[in-house]
């Protein structure tokens, strides 16, 4: 994971700059203390500012906001599905 942050920020130019890195999937969202040590020691080695971030809800609650955004629904009704899908998949 850090490997592929540290990567994506160089490339980015953003190694020294304050932006979140957002870890998502099964095994990050479960905050293993000593995985999201190792990652944030990690991170901290290569881009100091970098701010480790993990995703509160599931991967498919964006595939299904940016659907219905996509589709011009109003934000009361992507905040509706957020929540629907969000306890769904948890």
């Amino acid at each position: 994971m850090v490997a592929l942050a540290a990567s994506c920020l160089r490339r980015l130019g953003l190694l020294e700059a304050s932006v979140p890195v957002v870890l998502g999937g099964g095994v990050l969202q479960g905050g293993d203390p000593r995985l999201m040590t190792g990652i944030e020691r990690g991170l901290a080695a290569v881009a100091p500012l970098a701010r480790p971030t993990r995703v509160s809800v599931p991967p498919v609650v964006g595939a299904v906001l940016l659907a219905l955004q996509h589709q011009g629904a109003p934000a009361s009704v992507l905040e509706a599905a957020r929540g629907q899908v969000s306890a769904r998949y948890a």
